[in-house]
């Protein structure tokens, strides 16, 4: 897939992204399609033999591996470690800072969404039906864009839709709570993970700290080990 706008991703999908930025070629550094497919034929033997090599390395590590939390993609994400097991790199820890990036990203290219985390920002918790919420969160510049629900019940599906989304910058959905009236309205619960447990307890899920620590620079290439 290729896109210029991240924003315009929708949330599912952007947890399960892996993003490339490409960078621009200078005009001396372009190259035909002839000239790299001959560079490519030249050194096609020994990339294919190191990947066999690293292949079979990380399948023999890969029974090993042992994650405390699994991702969106849970084996892919093994499968990372199992790389960075072998390789001494830090491709898992790579792939979760991307996919946060760009979960953000398309949070921002949002209109509802980015209204969604203000309110919750301001609130730190809010609890309300999806017409309640509706009345709450106000557009950018107070028009409402074409992607804006037009009702409660496009407002509460938006939720679920954006819900990871949300779950990226730390704000959990809970739409499992009805009011104590008479009614019974669906209820939705919006909490900031880092507020304490006391306060954000009416949301579903506990607040959690992030799945890894930051970030540390990119690992620096190895040699596969010799395998016996």
């Amino acid at each position: 897939m290729t896109t210029i706008d991240a924003g315009a991703l929708a949330g599912d999908l952007a947890e399960r992204l892996l993003m490339l930025d490409l960078q621009l070629i200078e005009p001396e550094r372009r190259r035909t399609e002839e000239e790299l497919a001959t560079a490519f034929e030249a050194v096609r033997p020994a990339v294919l033999g190191a990947l066999f090599d690293l292949l079979a390395s990380v399948l023999a590590a890969l029974p090993n591996v042992r994650l405390d939390s699994l991702p969106r993609m849970a084996d892919f994400a093994r499968v990372l470690a199992a790389v960075d097991q072998v390789m001494e790199w830090n491709t898992l820890d790579d792939y979760l800072a991307a996919s946060a990036n760009v979960a953000g990203d398309a949070l921002e290219g949002d209109p509802f969404g980015s209204a969604v985390v203000a309110l919750v920002e301001q609130c730190g918790t809010w609890t309300g039906t999806a017409a309640q919420l509706l009345e709450h969160v106000q557009p950018p510049g107070g028009i409402r864009p074409p992607t804006w629900p037009k009702d409660a019940t496009r407002a509460s599906g938006k939720v679920k839709r954006i819900a990871p989304l949300l779950r990226s910058v730390g704000i959990t959905v809970d739409d499992t709570q009805r009011s104590r009236d008479r009614h019974r309205h669906k209820l939705l619960v919006l909490a900031r993970t880092d507020l304490p447990k006391e306060t954000a307890s009416a949301a579903s899920a506990p607040p959690t700290g992030p799945l890894w620590p930051d970030v540390p620079p990119n690992g620096q290439g190895h040699r596969v080990p010799d395998q016996e």
